[in-house]
């Protein structure tokens, strides 16, 4: 299930991240979306670029992109 999940976080490099979408083509809870997608992050594998805006409100709103770090993978 997570190699699912680890192609499908692939296929959206460079793309706004949307937890529901990522849980509903996996077959995975949107919690277990967050939990795994963390540690990738942790392990240096993906960073989650956060948006950026003079208003500080919107920048909590908005989502932020997703970029694999290794491409290798």
């Amino acid at each position: 299930m997570f190699y699912k999940f680890l192609g499908a976080v692939a296929a959206r490099k460079r793309q706004l991240l949307n937890y529901a979408n990522l849980a509903r083509d996996t077959a995975i809870d949107s919690k277990m979306a967050k939990f795994w997608l963390s540690v990738l992050e942790t392990s240096g594998l993906v960073y989650l670029l956060k948006p950026y805006h003079r208003n500080v409100t919107k920048r909590l709103v908005k989502s932020p992109k997703l970029y694999f770090l290794d491409t290798g993978l």
